[in-house]
C-alpha cells in the first residue's frame, strides 16, 4: 500500500515542482533588475555542486520552517554562531525586537537569510539568492521548489507570521507593520511607508545608520514630499514602525514641522518621539567568517551619533 501511495504521489510532486519552476522562470524573465546579466565561462563543477546543496538544504526548506529560532537553527545552524564561510549580523531594536542578517557564501551564488525575532519567535522571514548570472537561470532555478519574487538583483521568498505578530502586539499594541486597509492613501504615500518600514534597510551599514550623515539624501527621497504636502499621517505611523531608522527619520521630520508651527503632535505621539530621541540604538556584535580569516565586529552604540542629542 505504501509503495502504491508513493507511486501516485511522485508524479504529483514532479508536476508541482515543474509548475513552480515555470512560475519562477517567468518571474525572473519579467524582472528587469534581477534578470541575469553576467555570463560565467568554464564554471567550476565543485562550486556548482556546493550551490545546489545549499539550495536543497536551505532555500527549498523555507516553506516548511516553523516560525521559531529553534526550528531555524536546525536548517541554518550557523545563524547565530557564524561558523563556516558565512557572516552574521545581529541588531537589537527598540521594543524587544532583534533583527538577524545571515549570509551563506557559495560558489556562484550566496543565500541571504533575514529574520525579525521576538522572544525566540519569528515575526518576519526572508530568504534570498543571487540571480545575476546565467548559471542561476540555466542550472539552479530548476532545482528550487519554493515560489520566488524579484527583489533587486535577487530572487526572494518571504513571509510574515501573523500569529507571532499578534503575540507581539499584545505587549506592544502600537507596533505597525502594515497600514490599515480602510483608509485611502496615495500611491506615493504607500511607497514611502513601505520603503522606510522594510527590514531590508536594517543592515549594519554605517552610511545608513549614521543618520546625521545620510539624513538629507534619504529624507529628500522619502519625507520631503510628505512635509511639503502636509501629509503627516504616514510620518506619524513611521514613529511606530519596525525600522528604527524610519522612526528616527520620521521623528526628525515631525520636529521640523513643529518648528515651522505647521504641525502639533498629540500626547501619544509626543511620548513616542521623546522615546525615540532618548533611546538611540544598541548594536550587538556580529561575527564574519571568510576564506582568509575570522574577525569580530566592534560593538557600536549609535547614541553617540544620534542627531537628536547635543
Amino acid at each position: 500500500m505504501r509503495c502504491l501511495v508513493a507511486m501516485l504521489l511522485f508524479p504529483l510532486m514532479l508536476f508541482a515542482q515543474e509548475s513552480i519552476y515555470k512560475t519562477n522562470l517567468q518571474t525572473l524573465d519579467n524582472c528587469i533588475s534581477c534578470r541575469p546579466k553576467e555570463k560565467v565561462t568554464n564554471p567550476v563543477a565543485e562550486w556548482m555542486d556546493k550551490d545546489i546543496q545549499h539550495i536543497h538544504e536551505m532555500l527549498n526548506k523555507a516553506q516548511g520552517l516553523l516560525p521559531t529560532m529553534d526550528n531555524y537553527l536546525k536548517i541554518f545552524p550557523s545563524l547565530l554562531s557564524a561558523n563556516g564561510n558565512v557572516s552574521t549580523e545581529r541588531v537589537l531594536l527598540p521594543d524587544q525586537l532583534e533583527y538577524i542578517k545571515h549570509e551563506v557564501y557559495g560558489g556562484y551564488v550566496s543565500i541571504y537569510i533575514n529574520v525579525l525575532v521576538f522572544e525566540g519567535g519569528i515575526l518576519y522571514s526572508e530568504i534570498s539568492i543571487d540571480a545575476d548570472n546565467d548559471i542561476f537561470r540555466d542550472h539552479y532555478l530548476k532545482e528550487i521548489t519554493v515560489p520566488l519574487q524579484c527583489s533587486g538583483n535577487m530572487m526572494q521568498w518571504s513571509r510574515i507570521y501573523d500569529d507571532n505578530v499578534l503575540l507581539y502586539r499584545k505587549e506592544h499594541p502600537h507596533f505597525l507593520w502594515e497600514l490599515e486597509i480602510n483608509r485611502r492613501y496615495e500611491p506615493r504615500e504607500l511607497t514611502i511607508f513601505y520603503n522606510m518600514n522594510t527590514p531590508q534597510y536594517l543592515s549594519k551599514n554605517r552610511d545608513i545608520y549614521h543618520v546625521d550623515g545620510d539624513y538629507a539624501h534619504f529624507a529628500e527621497l522619502n519625507l520631503k514630499y510628505l512635509l511639503e504636502k502636509k501629509k503627516y499621517g504616514v510620518i506619524e505611523k513611521l514613529l511606530f514602525s519596525v525600522n528604527p531608522i524610519g522612526r528616527m527619520y520620521a521623528c526628525a521630520a515631525l520636529d521640523s514641522a513643529i518648528l515651522t508651527k505647521s504641525y502639533k503632535p498629540n500626547n501619544k505621539l509626543q511620548m513616542q518621539m521623546s522615546k525615540i530621541r532618548e533611546g538611540g540604538m544598541q548594536f550587538d556584535s556580529g561575527i564574519i567568517s571568510c576564506w582568509v580569516n575570522k574577525f569580530e565586529y566592534d560593538h557600536h552604540d549609535l547614541i553617540k551619533n544620534n542627531p537628536f542629542l547635543p
